[in-house]
């Protein structure tokens, strides 16, 4: 992501030859952030500063590079807090988006609000709270 235009952009550059060429994916009009490879490394994803989440598909053959015309998978997402707000899933198919509530600081909503508890090594944990039962 680059601002140098003035808004922000989505390019694709090679890494490490940072001098081998650099593409621009997202449209010029409106500003995008956020980008994500999609699992496969032939898709990316990315935010639209109008809400929409985008995805273009990537065509890299040797030293050439092409990208599709991005497309809107889903629209009025609130962009900004928190970053990231989205992660794709290992099989490029379902998307999790994150969003905080509107206004917390004017509104209360933090009163009322509903917590969401990510448990890594689910089983592990479970075997070690409830052990299996032996005879």
């Amino acid at each position: 992501m680059s601002r140098e235009s003035g808004i922000s952009q989505i390019y694709v550059q090679p890494y490490p030859n940072l001098d081998g060429g650099r593409w621009q994916v997202s449209s010029d009009t409106i500003g995008s952030l956020e980008p994500s490879w999609g699992p496969n490394g032939d898709e990316l994803f990315f935010l639209r500063l109008d809400g929409s989440l985008m995805h273009a598909e990537i065509t890299i053959d040797g030293d050439s590079f092409s990208s599709g015309q991005p497309q809107s998978l889903l629209v009025n997402l609130r962009v900004g807090e928190p970053s990231p707000s989205y992660l794709v899933s290992n099989d490029g198919e379902r998307f999790l988006y994150i969003s905080s509530p509107i206004d917390v600081q004017n509104t209360g909503a933090d009163q009322n609000r509903t917590e969401f508890v990510v448990v890594e090594n689910w089983f592990e944990e479970l075997k070690r709270l409830a052990p299996p039962f032996q005879q």
